[in-house]
């Protein structure tokens, strides 16, 4: 697949869905948004942007190597959500009183 200059990640992970589909005939349960590409070999995703904004592409292209990457599914694709941060904690209650003694309530 051919790759311009200025697509973005996002035009290439949806383009890639489309010939995915089109190459096995059949539709898939995953969207192409629950896609992410990958680059074979390592474990380094991409994620958004354009493709130069990655140093990976740029060396390809630097040392005239093939860009090796895939369309696999999110990895955190199963795993469920991360929870909503945490409320501040509550203030602390005042101290207690301290109890003090004049000399002159000593008798």
């Amino acid at each position: 697949m051919m790759a311009t200059r200025g697509l973005t990640v996002i035009e290439l992970r949806d383009k890639a869905m489309r010939e995915y589909v089109k190459k096995v005939k059949q539709e898939t349960s995953l969207t192409a948004k629950e896609m992410t590409l990958k680059v074979v070999g390592w474990n380094e995703y991409l994620e958004e942007g354009e493709l130069m904004d990655y140093t990976y592409v740029r060396n390809c292209l630097k040392k005239g190597l093939d860009i090796e990457i895939a369309l696999v599914p999110h990895p955190l694709n199963d795993k469920p959500p991360l929870p909503p941060a945490p409320a501040s904690p509550p203030p602390l209650p005042p101290p207690p009183p301290v109890e003090t003694l004049s000399v002159y309530d000593i008798s």
